[in-house]
């Protein structure tokens, strides 16, 4: 069976339509970690897509600041252990 998570998505267009759904786990590659997050912070983009406002693409997950621990980590990954406590934001460059 595959493991499931919470996330808060705007699932169509028009004002509104954000919800908790229940989305798959993402498989890690070899290259990326896999957060256990903790909390995450709603900015003024995220409420602009709930408002219909900013450019999206639905259904999308809201909530792109966000802090946690890491809970996979890919083979490749050299500076990142399982435990280690992350903070993220989709303008962190790679790395």
């Amino acid at each position: 069976m595959t493991e499931k998570m919470l996330a808060l998505r705007k699932v169509k267009k028009g004002k509104g339509n954000v919800m908790l759904q229940e989305v798959p786990v993402p498989e890690i590659k070899p290259d990326e970690v896999l957060m256990k997050v903790w909390a995450t912070g709603v900015c003024g983009s995220d409420l602009l897509i709930e408002d219909d406002k900013h450019f999206y693409e639905a259904p999308v997950t809201l909530g792109h600041e966000f802090t946690g621990v890491a809970h996979k980590v890919g083979k490749d990954v050299k500076n990142i252990k399982v435990g280690d406590h992350l903070v993220g934001d989709i303008e962190t460059p790679t790395g």
